[in-house]
């Protein structure tokens, strides 16, 4: 009978044990939406310390990191995360969006890349993939991901005033202008849509002799 109990208990501790860490997990994540960052790196990684294979720990972790601008524990925690599970775009994408705020492009697009194959009609993806484009200066290539994300949400002024900026940079002040103003109708509010018209349309007046 003790046998039994033993044997019994032995099988219900990985239970046991999941259940602890996914408490420490939602923990933490109320002390990261409160912006208490540094506890919540704590609670992250104590469940972790619990069950090393639940992804969204070190998601958790890994956005607290990267808010507190510890870049190299956010893509090591992210890095893990796509390691436990290559099928989820989360892990690239937010190892993009860290190594794009460290200026390495190359390795933000390579995830970006990684991270549109496996959602490719997610608008976020196209949008980030697309600005960190936009910063490398591949303006066509930026062009062509806000026009797919406009396509997938056509009310996003952010994306419109961005394509605007790529065109604007490349030399194709028409299409900024167009752009501009679509932003404007999208969000009428956005009253600086008003200056980056304003400046677009002067650039295309003749230079005063």
């Amino acid at each position: 009978m003790i046998l039994l109990i033993l044997i019994f208990f032995v099988l219900q501790q990985p239970v046991i044990f999941s259940q602890s860490a996914r408490q420490l997990l939602e923990k933490g994540s109320t002390l990261a939406e409160k912006g208490e960052l540094q506890k919540a790196v704590k609670y992250f990684s104590r469940s972790i310390e619990m069950d090393s294979t639940v992804f969204e720990a070190y998601l958790g972790r890994g956005d607290s990191r990267r808010m507190l601008e510890d870049f190299e524990g956010a893509i090591s925690d992210y890095s893990r995360a796509i390691l436990l599970d290559g099928s989820d775009y989360r892990g690239f994408f937010k190892r993009a969006i860290t190594s794009c705020l460290k200026k390495d492009y190359a390795a933000a697009l390579k995830d970006y890349d990684s991270a549109v194959r496996l959602s490719p009609e997610n608008e976020r993806l196209l949008f980030g993939r697309g600005c960190t484009k936009y910063l490398k200066k591949d303006y066509d290539g930026a062009i062509s991901d806000f026009t797919e994300a406009l396509r997938l949400n056509d009310e996003n002024e952010l994306t419109a005033f961005s394509r605007g900026a790529a065109r604007e940079d490349m030399g194709d002040i028409t299409g900024a202008i167009e752009d501009y103003r679509l932003a404007e109708r999208i969000n009428p509010e956005v009253k600086s849509m008003e200056y980056f018209i304003r400046r677009a349309e002067d650039r295309m007046k003749p230079a005063k002799k």
